[in-house]
């Protein structure tokens, strides 16, 4: 009995050592607990706390939460190095310290007062005015380059607002030489003066700035800067100055013109909007002469100034005689001073100069004659324009129309046309089952054959 009660209590005293023993194992582990601030005492929620042990290697890893605060616990005992990042992973501000037994040993970040934090803050914000500084350049470069350089100036415009120190003037300049290029020189000399005013030493500016006074005809402006720039100008560079300067003020004579008829045509003046594009005429030259000219027609023409309009589109095309729609516009306007002969001459030169577009041209011609009664004529026209475009569903339709003039009733009383009527028809109602014409093509077609065709399908 003895011995068994030994026993039991030599076991009881094993129990009670382990327990005992594991006791100072748990206090040989820290931790770390803090707070993190941001400016203005704002709680920064979500940041990483990042703990790296400096004398064994480990690395451990925490956030914040909703209130800025942060805690790590079970950490071996040792020298550590904490990091607090933003939830973009830019390292904000870095600390020592040491982790002892117990209780979690507190660091605390607080931004407002920590010049390395701020210093990465303003890093920070650097690098995102950076990008946006750069996104908003590069696009105005693309723009430039492409040609369309009014935009290419608006985004050089965005840029200079997101630009500081040296870029300010660089920025300025490609806003300036973009406006240059635009032809707006009223926009492009104060761009230049702010980045001269930036960067006074830069001779470049000077002389951009000096070729847009000479473009505007201020040439003692330009000389000026051109002396400022260190370039000494010649006679004939002058005299050149002086040519596009004076090629310049013509074209913006003839946009302000131009533009102003346009206003007036769209507003339904024809008559005005002819004289003014006739003003307008008298600044234009090469390749803006004739759209010019053919406009002022246009003009007559809806006015119905026929006589005026004829004159005008003759003009265009000895400016311009490759143009095929001078020549259809001119048949048109013939076509309404009731001369279809000379219509007609109008739409085949226009059939000659542009054969892609025939079918357009003889179907004019085909309607010229309808008008004028000539029913045979008119047939052949359509014909011809639509084996210049197979589909031209509404030419088939009124060749069929105008074939139908040479209809015959027989001995039965059963109307027969000529063949091509019928094949025309059927041709239209393949290529346009569901068109302006198809019931009236229907109607001829069960005349002309006595069925009733239901159903067509295009091909």
């Amino acid at each position: 009995m003895a011995a068994k009660s030994i026993r039991k209590l030599v076991g009881w005293a094993l129990a009670l050592v382990l327990v005992a023993g594991a006791a100072p194992l748990l206090g040989q582990t820290g931790g770390l607990t803090g707070t993190a601030i941001g400016p203005g005492g704002k709680k920064l929620a979500k940041y990483l706390i990042i703990i790296t042990r400096q004398d064994i290697k480990g690395t451990y890893k925490t956030k914040t939460n909703k209130k800025g605060e942060y805690v790590y616990i079970g950490l071996p005992l040792g020298i550590y190095k904490v990091t607090l990042e933003d939830p973009s992973g830019h390292p904000l501000a870095t600390q020592e310290k040491h982790v002892g037994f117990g209780d979690p040993t507190e660091l605390d970040f607080n931004l407002q007062g920590m010049k390395q934090a701020q210093q990465e803050l303003a890093n920070i914000k650097a690098q995102k005015e950076y990008s946006a500084l750069k996104d908003a350049f590069d696009q105005g470069n693309t723009l430039y380059t492409q040609q369309k350089y009014a935009d290419a100036a608006q985004a050089f415009a965005k840029a200079v607002a997101l630009a500081s120190g040296k870029n300010v003037a660089v920025v300025l300049a490609r806003e300036g030489d973009a406006y240059f290029k635009a032809g707006d020189y009223q926009k492009a000399i104060p761009i230049l003066q702010q980045a001269i005013a930036k960067d006074p030493n830069e001779p470049g500016l000077h002389v951009e700035l000096a070729n847009v006074y000479a473009r505007t005809g201020d040439f003692k402006a330009a000389e000026k800067e051109f002396k400022a720039g260190g370039r000494t100008v010649t006679v004939k560079e002058m005299q050149e100055a002086q040519k596009a300067a004076s090629v310049n003020k013509q074209y913006n004579n003839l946009k302000e013109s131009f533009a102003a008829a346009e206003a007036a045509y769209n507003q339904g003046q024809y008559a005005q909007a002819a004289e003014m594009f006739d003003k307008a005429a008298a600044f234009a030259k090469d390749k803006n002469l004739p759209v010019v000219l053919s406009r002022a027609a246009d003009s007559y023409a809806k006015a119905h100034q026929y006589p005026q309009a004829v004159a005008e589109y003759q003009k265009a095309i000895q400016a311009d005689p490759t143009n095929a729609n001078y020549y259809n516009n001119l048949g048109s306007v013939y076509g309404q001073m009731n001369k279809p002969d000379l219509a007609v001459q109008e739409f085949q030169k226009a059939a000659q100069v542009d054969p892609a577009g025939a079918g357009r041209y003889y179907f004019n011609i085909g309607a010229i004659m309808e008008n004028a009664g000539k029913m045979d004529q008119a047939a052949a026209a359509f014909k011809q324009a639509t084996q210049a475009d197979p589909n031209y569903a509404d030419a088939y339709f009124l060749e069929a129309q105008a074939l139908m003039g040479q209809a015959k009733t027989d001995a039965n009383g059963k109307v027969v046309a000529p063949p091509d009527a019928v094949a025309a028809l059927e041709q239209y109602m393949k290529i346009a089952p569901n068109g302006k014409y198809a019931a009236s093509a229907q109607q001829m077609l069960q005349l002309l054959t006595g069925k009733v065709q239901t159903k067509y399908k295009k091909h």
